[in-house]
């Protein structure tokens, strides 16, 4: 006899996986977040992860991070905007706006993934989700098990970008003038 308090989706492992493991790849991309954050202001990454961490809420984090690179990366008005270190900074804040940008429409897909009810439907029983949200006239979706991969993979590779950007500006940071090449 089946356990009449189990959600019908656990008779549907792989999506199951999936929305366990949107959770967990979202996480991993808040935590290397906190690093770039370090990175973007040139402070120890256990200070950075302290500060971009506190808030509860990851769109204030996103905020926080939005605005620190404004800070840090906004060419100032007196400066020379053809300067190498005015370029380098102007590209900086596009890369870094363009990685919250992203992000935060991932954490969103998160959210909805975690907070919207997911069931199993009709005689096809096919897996669908429907917000909530309080509007009673929500209509439920057919969420295919792909969509949810997709989204996995669409996080990993979010992910690797922060990486990839936290890693470049420990080589050399974005607010530092390189006299070598200025």
């Amino acid at each position: 006899m089946k356990n009449s308090t189990q959600h019908r989706l656990a008779d549907y492992p792989t999506y199951v996986k999936a929305i366990g493991m949107i959770a967990l790849e979202t996480v991993d991309l808040e935590l290397q977040l906190a690093v770039l954050f370090s990175r973007m202001l040139s402070i120890p990454p256990k200070v950075g992860r302290a500060i971009y961490m506190s808030p509860k809420s990851d769109q204030a984090r996103l905020d926080i991070m939005r605005n620190a690179a404004h800070a840090a990366f906004d060419p100032r008005p007196k400066s020379n905007p053809t300067s190498m270190l005015a370029r380098r900074k102007a590209n900086a804040l596009k890369k870094v706006l363009a990685l919250v940008s992203r992000s935060q429409g991932s954490i969103n897909y998160r959210h909805r993934t975690m907070h919207d009810n997911w069931n199993v439907y009709g005689e096809l029983e096919e897996v669908r989700r429907r917000i909530v949200d309080g509007d009673h006239t929500r209509k439920s979706i057919p969420i295919p098990a792909d969509d949810l991969k997709h989204q996995i993979e669409t996080l990993r590779t979010l992910i690797d970008d922060v990486i990839n950007l936290a890693d470049e500006f420990d080589r050399q940071p974005p607010a530092l003038a390189d006299m070598r090449r200025e």
